[in-house]
């Protein structure tokens, strides 16, 4: 049974000079012209993804959202070779939403999970908690900022983001503390949303990035996780214009 949401965690600080979202980039000539957009803080983040919340899962499924993630998650366990040993596997999934991502691995694994669900959003996290308590998954809240996690060096052995990095200005900030939290030889599987005709509208709506594959790949490398790829055809339609698959292993230290 899930508890009552962790208190929330101090974000970075907002601070400063306003962090943007590269949108267009043209050369003319000598002269590049750049436009950006202010990237949403956590609190408008917060209230944005509140105000969704009840229509959220009603719009997943008209997507077959949950039917991608379950296929893109197949081909990532497959092209891994991941077994799990006998004891129940620890997940993290940050910016949980309504919990579809991890339901998704839930019921695409065949053992057991424990899952931490990490959002912004009360609303987004009360939504995941019943759904992961429906397929019986243990799962625990917390109400905190994925770019300040409150776990552990190397206490996971997956972490899920799905459709969350490409809404920071800087997405690296989130994948280095996920890759803190990784246990070696663990898996970071994220969905983000591609650079595309459907991705660009994602984008006009959400200020988020719009990402290419190599560019997923770059993110990841920068955190010296290897065996890197991403993949782009789950099979289904939308998701695959809409979205990549990038995943990641973070390496075993040699002992000193």
């Amino acid at each position: 049974m899930s508890r009552t949401p962790t208190a929330i965690a101090p974000p970075p600080s907002e601070g400063g000079e306003e962090k943007a979202i590269p949108i267009l980039t043209r050369w003319f000539g000598s002269w590049r012209v750049s436009l950006h957009r202010r990237a949403l803080n956590s609190v408008e983040l917060k209230a944005a993804y509140d105000c969704e919340a009840p229509g959220w899962s009603r719009t997943l499924e008209f997507l077959r959202m949950q039917c991608a993630y379950k296929s893109a998650l197949r081909k990532v366990l497959y092209r891994e070779r991941v077994v799990f040993g006998a004891h129940c596997c620890r997940v993290l999934d940050c910016g949980v939403g309504d919990g579809a991502f991890s339901a998704a691995f839930a019921e695409v694994n065949s053992l057991p999970i424990n899952v931490d669900a990490v959002d912004l959003s009360p609303q987004m996290l009360a939504l995941a908690g019943q759904r992961l308590r429906d397929l019986d998954v243990k799962v625990e809240l917390h109400l905190t900022d994925s770019q300040c996690l409150p776990f552990d060096d190397n206490a996971f052995d997956i972490i899920l983001t799905a459709h969350m990095l490409e809404h920071l200005a800087d997405p690296q900030a989130a994948l280095r503390e996920m890759t803190r939290v990784l246990k070696p030889g663990g898996l970071l599987i994220a969905c983000v949303t591609r650079q595309s005709l459907l991705g660009r509208y994602i984008q006009a709506k959400w200020r988020t990035h719009a990402v290419t594959r190599q560019q997923a790949e770059e993110w990841f490398r920068s955190q010296e996780l290897q065996g890197v790829f991403s993949l782009s055809n789950a099979g289904h339609e939308i998701f695959d214009r809409m979205s990549i698959v990038c995943v990641g292993r973070k390496p075993f230290r040699a002992r000193i």
